[in-house]
């Protein structure tokens, strides 16, 4: 059943593929039928979602606008299978532009971008061959939707009589946004704050070299901090009560982490999967590859900070402290 979590609107949990869980996709029914990420393309997300906006008496063919919040298969993926019988303009960053206006060529550039991240890790070869196997599924839970549009830092997006502003926080990705809801002080802040797990922070290409997200994501932190209200409505898991808290709980976090991370090469350069490894212990295979850009992310932070230095030899890059 859709959950009311505030005036006019509703939480849909949409099935997921991935270990942390449902897609939390809220309906804003103001007037203007609209919603803020939706799952990702399968049958029971298809079902699902069907089935609860049967419950509010609508279709997809009601459904006027898509704020997707990030670039990231399972907060889009099921747009176009709506788009069937629903023209809805789709709304996403422009930072995040390609990856859901392009699908299908962006699932292709990712993942070859993410094999070279792992062979640059030094991963074993079988672990490699594994992962990559294991990641051919997101090709088909995922396409390009019609109709998508270009959003930026201080635009306003209206659904109904609600009206929300856009606020660029990326970390989680380059291109994420969280939507202010003014009125009632309200964010729906996607993957950029999560209740009870941290958002994976990884690196991305720019310019042919890899870049950190994680500088970009603590600023992005730092100015949640000043946003108002004090309630988030996240992409996955529960309701945040007190965003700012979370924020500052997130910061400290990762400050730990990098430290932690610094601490595994005193005794000795390490390559990033090595450094994973200790950091993350046993961890599933599909979460590897976030471990594995994470990792990389501290390390090119601490690189940057002139605590450490990197060696590339063949294919793998080795982290050593400097003294």
């Amino acid at each position: 059943m859709p959950i009311s979590v505030a005036d006019s609107v509703y939480l849909i949990q949409v099935p997921s593929l991935f270990p942390v869980g449902p897609t939390n996709c809220y309906l804003v029914n103001s007037g203007e039928p609209s919603l803020i990420d939706v799952g990702l393309k399968n049958r029971k997300s298809y079902e699902t979602f069907m089935r609860e906006l049967s419950t509010l008496h609508l279709a997809p063919k009601d459904v006027e606008k898509v704020v997707v919040t990030h670039a990231h298969v399972d907060h889009f993926g099921l747009i176009r299978r709506l788009q069937e019988s629903s023209s809805c303009d789709v709304y996403v960053h422009a930072e995040d532009f390609q990856f859901v206006s392009d699908y299908e060529g962006a699932y292709l550039r990712r993942l070859d971008y993410f094999g070279g991240i792992l062979r640059d890790s030094g991963m074993p070869p079988k672990i490699l061959d594994d992962l990559q196997s294991a990641y051919l599924f997101l090709r088909d839970v995922g396409e390009t939707p019609n109709n998508c549009r270009k959003i930026n830092d201080g635009d306003t997006i209206r659904m109904g009589n609600v009206k929300l502003d856009v606020v660029h926080t990326p970390g989680h990705t380059i291109g994420e946004v969280t939507l202010v809801w003014k009125e009632k002080g309200i964010l729906f802040c996607g993957d950029h704050l999560l209740n009870d797990i941290t958002p994976n922070v990884g690196v991305t290409l720019r310019e042919g070299s890899h870049l950190s997200l994680l500088p970009d994501y603590m600023k992005s932190l730092e100015k949640t901090l000043r946003l108002p209200g004090n309630t988030a409505f996240p992409g996955h898991r529960d309701i945040i009560q007190d965003f700012r808290s979370r924020a500052s709980q997130i910061m400290r976090h990762h400050e730990e982490r990098k430290n932690t991370m610094f601490s595994t090469i005193a005794d000795g350069e390490k390559n990033a999967s090595e450094i994973s490894k200790i950091v993350f212990g046993r961890i599933p295979l599909s979460e590897i590859p976030l471990a594995i850009a994470e990792t990389m992310s501290h390390m090119k932070v601490l690189e940057d900070e002139g605590k450490v230095s990197s060696c590339r030899r063949g294919d793998v890059t080795y982290y050593s402290a400097n003294k």
